[in-house]
């Protein structure tokens, strides 16, 4: 399409052409003064217009014929290909709209450009901005979204309303489609033992037909607790509360049931990780009389920040015939009733260290030890020779708990303490075989020979006597340590011996330190669709591990338990979401995906997220239910949708093909015209004139004519 303007290309610089304009201008003036203001205005136009000629040529006018071809506008069509989209009839639909947009742009003359958004987690930033920039800005037309508006970045999209083009929305999706789920709305990463904690969840229920029920029922599962039941409304924030009972990290299995038909079930479910902390440890020390040993338990329990220590030192019996005062042998008296009636369930461990009954405690009070182990209360019995006697602790009401029975009397011979087999594998002496080799233990000289009944022999001496036996009692925990030499190690005789962690670990494992559970379950995380899952047993063999997925669906697999204790195996290939494991009466949960799957989290289609951003660019929402939108070219000063129908604006975008310039006329032409006018110019002044008469003026002022007759005149002749 040719198009036509004029431009000047001048021979002169502008600057001299204007001087001879205004020369020009000003010859015409001292004419006009000196011929007399009212006369030979014909002869002035002529010499004017020649002058105003010869400019013009000067100024050398073009005339510009510019060749151009009206572009075609462009469309930028956005498909969302995220998880979500699998869901129903979502894909069909949005091929469907694509193949009627294409039909529509080619129609329009326009050119469709799409790009596929929303692969990482729902994003379509991204994709989007790397879209527009291969697009000329000024010929885009309209960018269509096709998608469920389920938009992990909706914020981060602000950009689309500020590029000057509509912005529509094809939303996908059954908008009947139900849908429950559940919310974390806050949850506390970190509590203290003993003491609860709140987890505030709310119940959603999305979709024009959710559920009609007004509460529902939550499962409140830890691991390696008891299954709770709560009934909570729908819409409204909860709050959970639970108490953890150990240290460490405890997960919380929390689930509704799924309304019929929903078709995801992973969000009906979530995991809530909660590490706990000990606020303070409360130990019970009783020492039956003094003794070196005596001192290394008291500085092993005081240099624990985390661990409050009750210590008391039987210093005296009732019956001793002592001479001493008492207020010369103890500061305060020994507090049974208190200790043993009313804060005996306060204590995390409870240590007899080399104590023999006689009179001190009475049978109540032992009773009351025994109920508080198999309630789930700790005890260590750390024996001398007064263990074989008949003062023995075997004797009284807490003898039934104990894991060994003695066999004979205290035993007087040096041995090195050494690792029994299973000790190499229990989570309390496993640290202590990396030092075995090395026959750098100290020896010890006293032991009590015993036949263990329960429990794990972990240490042994002399002909495989059992040194330290770690048992289980119901609820409760037992160690017993059937020497008194210990303190040897700590004395350095002989080159001494890891006491410090042999005896930490051993009260840590009483006071149920997660990291030294015998049978053990852990889930690790690999990618986003793995899990490496290690058991921790003291019995070697191969036992199936079975897993639960947030689809209910089963997974089981054989793992072997190495002689080491440990075993492991590795899974991949599974779906987002909780999964339960069991492997014998051992029990876990594992996250899978590093969190909720946002394209199974909320899964209703909506248009919310991104309406604002549809309303401020001055585009449409339409449902791909039933029908198409219908598709208009609309001005660029015109509304881009209306109802049922939306518009693409034409841009009007040009492209130059060729340019080139032609002058008006040639300087020939323009110099002729310019003595034409000039001649012209000349004769109407001859014209004006007598015929056959000159006039010429003399100084004098005389008028002189040609016949020869004249007449002066001046001021003397008058």
């Amino acid at each position: 399409m040719p198009v036509a303007d004029f431009v000047f290309d001048p021979l002169l610089p502008w600057p001299s052409w204007s001087a001879l304009a205004l020369l020009l201008v000003a010859l015409l003036l001292f004419g006009a003064f000196r011929e007399g203001w009212r006369t030979g205005w014909t002869a002035r136009g002529l010499r004017l217009a020649a002058g105003l000629v010869l400019l013009a040529a000067l100024a050398q006018p073009m005339r510009r014929i510019a060749v151009e071809r009206i572009l075609p506008d462009e469309l930028l069509i956005a498909l969302d290909v995220s998880g979500s989209m699998a869901l129903g009839v979502r894909q069909a639909q949005r091929e469907a709209a694509l193949s009627r947009l294409r039909e529509e742009a080619r129609d329009a003359g326009l050119v469709p450009h799409v790009v596929r958004v929303g692969r990482d987690r729902s994003h379509y930033a991204e994709d989007l901005r790397a879209a527009l920039s291969a697009i000329d800005p000024a010929r885009l037309s309209a960018v269509v979204l096709v998608g469920d508006g389920l938009v992990g970045d909706a914020p981060a999209l602000d950009f689309l309303a500020r590029i000057g083009v509509p912005v529509h929305l094809l939303l996908a999706g059954d908008p009947a489609m139900r849908d429950r789920r559940l919310v974390i709305e806050r949850a506390s990463e970190y509590a203290v033992v003993g003491k609860p904690v709140e987890i505030v969840v709310r119940v959603e229920e999305n979709g024009t037909s959710a559920g009609t029920a007004k509460t529902v029922d939550l499962v409140i599962e830890p691991v390696g607790d008891a299954i709770r039941h709560l009934s909570i409304p729908i819409g409204r924030p909860v709050p959970v509360r639970f108490t953890p009972s150990h240290r460490g990290d405890t997960w919380i299995r929390l689930a509704v049931p799924p309304i019929a038909g929903e078709p995801v079930r992973e969000n009906n479910e979530r995991v809530v990780k909660i590490r706990a902390v000990r606020d303070r440890l409360r130990v019970l020390l009783i020492s039956g009389e003094p003794h070196p040993g005596e001192r290394i338990w008291r500085d092993i329990l005081k240099s624990d920040p985390a661990i409050d220590l009750v210590h008391f030192t039987i210093l005296r019996l009732l019956d001793s015939q002592d001479p001493a005062r008492p207020d010369e042998l103890s500061l305060i008296p020994f507090p049974t009733r208190r200790l043993f009636e009313e804060d005996l369930d306060g204590f995390d461990l409870v240590i007899f260290d080399r104590y023999h009954f006689r009179g001190v405690l009475a049978r109540q009070h032992l009773e009351n030890i025994r109920d508080y182990v198999t309630g789930g209360g700790s005890l260590l019995i750390a024996n001398g020779p007064e263990f074989t006697g008949e003062e023995s602790l075997a004797r009284t009401p807490i003898g039934d708990l104990l894991p060994v029975v003695a066999t004979g009397k205290a035993r007087l011979v040096g041995f090195r303490p050494r690792l029994s087999k299973i000790g190499k594998r229990h989570p309390v002496t496993m640290p202590l075989a990396a030092t075995t080799g090395r026959q750098s233990w100290g020896r010890w000289f006293r032991i009590l020979p015993a036949r263990v009944r329960a429990g794990a022999p972990v240490l042994s001496g002399p002909g495989g006597l059992p040194l330290l036996v770690l048992a289980h009692h119901e609820k409760g925990r037992l160690a017993m340590l059937m020497s008194d030499q210990f303190w040897l190690w700590a004395r350095g005789i002989e080159g001494g011996g890891p006491y410090v962690t042999l005896l930490r670990r051993t009260l840590h494992w009483l006071m149920r330190e997660p990291e030294l559970a015998e049978e053990a379950l852990r889930a690790e995380p690999e990618g986003r669709d793995g899990l490496r899952v290690t058991r921790r047993s003291l019995t070697p063999g191969t036992r199936p591990l079975v897993l639960e997925g947030p689809d209910g669906r089963r997974i089981t697999r054989q793992m072997a338990v190495a002689r080491t204790g440990f075993g492991s195996v590795r899974l991949s290939g599974l779906a987002p979401g909780v999964y339960r494991l069991a492997s014998g009466d051992t029990r876990q949960v594992a996250l899978v995906g590093g969190g909720p799957d946002p394209e199974r989290d909320e899964v209703v289609a909506s248009p919310e997220r991104l309406a604002g951003l549809v309303e401020r660019s001055g585009g449409g929402i339409v449902r791909l239910v039933g029908s198409e939108p219908q598709w208009r070219r609309t001005a660029a000063d015109e509304p881009a949708h209306g109802d049922g129908w939306l518009g693409l604006p034409h841009r009007d975008r040009r492209q130059l093909l060729e340019s080139r310039l032609a002058p008006l006329f040639a300087p020939a032409m323009a110099g002729g015209t310019a003595i034409l006018l000039l001649l012209l110019a000349w004769w109407v002044e001859r014209g004006r004139r007598p015929a056959g008469t000159a006039q010429s003026s003399s100084p004098s002022g005389a008028s002189v004519n040609s016949s020869g007759s004249g007449t002066a005149s001046g001021d003397r002749g008058r």
